[in-house]
């Protein structure tokens, strides 16, 4: 048997509120996620086109790529040089 509630407009009212006061919860909440996620996106668009303070990433791959391949060069020139060390002094 359910209870009976004495005044049941006051807890019709009372779960009307509290359903409004979630909905308004659920709205800041999602508001301030999208804020936050263009304030981020915004800020490292200016720092990179703008400010030129960032990198941006299509450079920094070239970059990083660039200095791979410089170190497999260096590589295999020290190893050329170990070789050749190995092998003794060139007799003319």
């Amino acid at each position: 048997m359910s209870p009976v509630t004495p005044f049941p407009d006051l807890e019709r009212a009372r779960e009307e509120a509290a359903q409004w006061i979630a909905r308004a919860f659920r709205g800041a909440f999602a508001w301030s996620r999208k804020s936050a996620a263009s304030l981020a996106r915004d800020t490292a668009e200016f720092l990179t086109e703008e400010g030129r303070d960032l990198v941006a990433r299509a450079e920094l791959d070239t970059f990083l790529d660039d200095v791979d391949a410089v170190r497999e060069r260096a590589d295999r020139l020290a190893a050329r040089v170990g070789r050749l060390v190995a092998r003794g002094p060139v007799r003319a």
